[in-house]
C-alpha cells in the first residue's frame, strides 16, 4: 500500500508540490440525497438532503476526483462559507481551521479500482464526509 494514501495532511498541498498551478474544476455543487455509506457516516437518513460538492483537481490532466458531503446543519453555522467555495480547494480551509478535525480515514478501492480514501471530519460537532479517488495521471499514483 502506498504511504501517501495514509497521509493525514492536506492532499491539496501534497499535489501542489507537483504543480503549484493545480486548479479545481467544479463538477457539481448542490443539495441531494446521500448514498447509503455517506448517510451512515453522517448519521443521517438516506432521505435527508445534504450539500454535495464534486470536483476534479486538474493539472494538464485530472489527478483527483473528490466528493464532499456536508451535514445539512453546517449551512446554518459559522462555517456556512463551505457552501460558497467557488474554485477554492476545500483542503485549504479544512487544514487551516483548528476547529476542524479529521476523526477517521480509511483507504478503500473505487469501483474503477483506483486508489481511494474516505475521511470523516468534524466541523465543530457536525460531520463532513469526503471521498478522494486518485486518477491514473496523478503523480502520486505513477511509480517514480
Amino acid at each position: 500500500m502506498q504511504n501517501w494514501l495514509q497521509d493525514k495532511t492536506s492532499m491539496t498541498a501534497k499535489l501542489r508540490e507537483h504543480d503549484p498551478a493545480l486548479r479545481i474544476e467544479i463538477l457539481q455543487e448542490g443539495f441531494e440525497n446521500p448514498t447509503l455509506s455517506e448517510a451512515q457516516a453522517l448519521s443521517l437518513a438516506v432521505s435527508k438532503r445534504v450539500f454535495v460538492r464534486e470536483v476534479l483537481m486538474v493539472s494538464a490532466e485530472p489527478w483527483l476526483f473528490a466528493r464532499s458531503v456536508f451535514h445539512p446543519d453546517i449551512e446554518n453555522g459559522p462555517f456556512k462559507e463551505f457552501f460558497h467555495f467557488g474554485s477554492r480547494p476545500l483542503g485549504e480551509v479544512l487544514f487551516s481551521q483548528p476547529e476542524i478535525k479529521r476523526i477517521k480515514m480509511e483507504v478503500v478501492e473505487s469501483p474503477e479500482h483506483y486508489p481511494s480514501r474516505t475521511s470523516l471530519f468534524l466541523i465543530l460537532d457536525l460531520p463532513m464526509y469526503m471521498t478522494e479517488i486518485f486518477l491514473p495521471n496523478c503523480p502520486l499514483v505513477i511509480p517514480s
